[in-house]
C-alpha cells in the first residue's frame, strides 16, 4: 500500500519525514534504534537494522501440512521456527520434522520438549554469495544431465540411481538460494553482503528454478535408462548418434546461458536465443527416427528426447533473463 507523506523542514535546515506507526511496531523499533538508508534511482529505501533473530511459531493443530509450513517459514528467512502442540508430540511428528529439515541447508534442532521443537537456521543468509550458490546448483544439475545421458547409453543402473539421488542436493541449494534472495529483498544490509540488487534477486530466483528443472529432467532421463535396461534391447547406432547430437545442443545452450547470466553478457545471450530453431529441428529429426523403431522402444525413447529438448528450452529461458537486464 502506497502512502503519501509530506516532507518537513526544521529551523536548522534539516529535512524530516515521519515513519508509518504500523511499520515501526512490526519491527519492534524504539527511539534511538539505527535505520539503514539506501539511496536508489528515484527512491530512498529505509530498512530496520534489527539484531534480533526473526522468530515464528507453527501450531501443529492448525498446520495443513507440517512439512510445507516448515519449508515456507525457512524460505521466508525466519531464523527461529518453533513447532508447538497442545498434546505431546508423537514419534511420527518428530520424524517428519527431522526428515523435513534434512532437506534444508543450515537448519538444526536447538531445543526439544514434550510438546514443542525449536529449529534454528545457523547459516547466516549472507554467509555464501548468492551467485556462488547458483553456480554450485548449476554445477550439480549439469553433472546430472551428463551422467543421466551416459547411463542411458550404457544402461548403467548404478549410475542412473546416483543421478536420481543427487536431485536432493540440487533441491537443497535451490531452497537455500530462495531463502537468501527473499531475505535480501527484506533486508538491504543482507543484499549488500550478497552482492545483489532487487532486480538481480528476481532474475536469480527465476534462474535457480530453471536450473532445478534441468535437474528434474535429468532424473527422468535416468529413470528412462533404468526402464530401457529392463527391456533388454539395443538402440541402433544411427539413432544413438542423433540423440547424442540433441544432448550436446541442449548442454551447450544451458552452459553458455548460465555463463552469460553470471557475466551479464547480453550479446552472448542474444546469440544463444538464435539456437532455438536449430534445437527444434534436431528434435524433429530424432523423433522421426524414434517412431520407426519397435513399439516397446518408442515410448521410452520419445520420453528421453522430450526431456533433452526441455533441458535445451530451459537453457534458452535462462538466456532470456540476461536480455532483460
Amino acid at each position: 500500500m502506497t502512502e503519501v507523506r509530506r516532507l518537513q523542514m526544521t529551523k536548522s535546515g534539516s529535512y524530516l519525514i515521519t515513519l508509518p506507526k504500523e511499520w515501526v511496531k512490526r519491527h519492534q523499533l524504539k527511539e534511538g534504534d539505527p535505520l539503514s538508508l539506501e539511496v536508489m534511482d528515484g527512491a530512498l529505501l529505509v530498512s530496520a537494522e534489527t539484531m534480533e533473530p526473526r522468530k515464528v511459531t507453527i501450531a501443529l493443530e492448525r498446520a495443513v501440512s507440517l512439512e510445507r509450513e516448515i519449508r515456507a517459514k525457512y524460505l521466508l528467512g525466519f531464523e527461529i521456527i518453533e513447532i508447538t502442540a497442545e498434546q505431546r508430540l508423537s514419534k511420527e511428528h518428530r520424524e517428519r520434522i527431522k526428515d523435513t529439515i534434512h532437506r534444508l541447508i543450515g537448519i538444526e534442532i536447538v531445543d526439544e520438549k514434550a510438546n514443542s521443537i525449536t529449529l534454528q537456521c545457523l547459516l547466516h543468509p549472507a554467509a555464501l554469495p548468492a551467485k556462488s550458490v547458483l553456480k554450485r546448483e548449476y554445477s550439480l544439475a549439469a553433472g546430472m544431465h551428463e551422467e543421466a545421458v551416459e547411463a542411458f547409453f550404457t544402461l548403467d543402473r548404478e549410475l542412473a540411481e546416483a543421478v536420481i539421488r543427487r536431485d536432493d542436493e540440487v533441491d537443497k541449494l535451490y531452497f537455500l538460494l530462495v531463502r537468501q534472495l527473499r531475505t535480501a529483498v527484506y533486508n538491504v544490509a543482507v543484499a549488500k553482503k550478497l552482492g545483489v540488487t532487487p532486480l538481480e534477486c528476481l532474475d536469480l530466483r527465476i534462474a535457480a528454478k530453471y536450473i532445478e528443472a534441468i535437474a528434474d529432467c535429468a532424473v527422468k532421463i535416468a529413470e528412462g535408462a533404468i526402464s530401457m535396461r529392463e527391456l533388454h534391447t539395443t538402440i541402433p547406432k544411427g539413432l544413438c548418434n542423433k540423440i547424442e547430437e540433441l544432448h550436446e545442443k541442449a548442454r551447450l545452450i544451458h552452459e553458455e546461458a548460465v555463463e552469460a547470466l553470471l557475466k551479464s553478457d547480453v550479446k552472448g545471450a542474444e546469440e544463444i536465443s538464435r539456437e532455438a530453431a536449430e534445437l527444434s529441428s534436431t528434435l524433429n529429426s530424432v523423433n522421426k527416427e524414434i517412431v520407426a523403431q519397435k513399439p516397446p522402444l518408442v515410448a521410452q525413447l520419445l520420453s528421453i528426447s522430450a526431456n533433452l529438448y526441455q533441458i535445451g528450452e530451459l537453457g534458452l529461458d535462462i538466456a532470456e533473463l540476461v536480455a532483460t537486464y
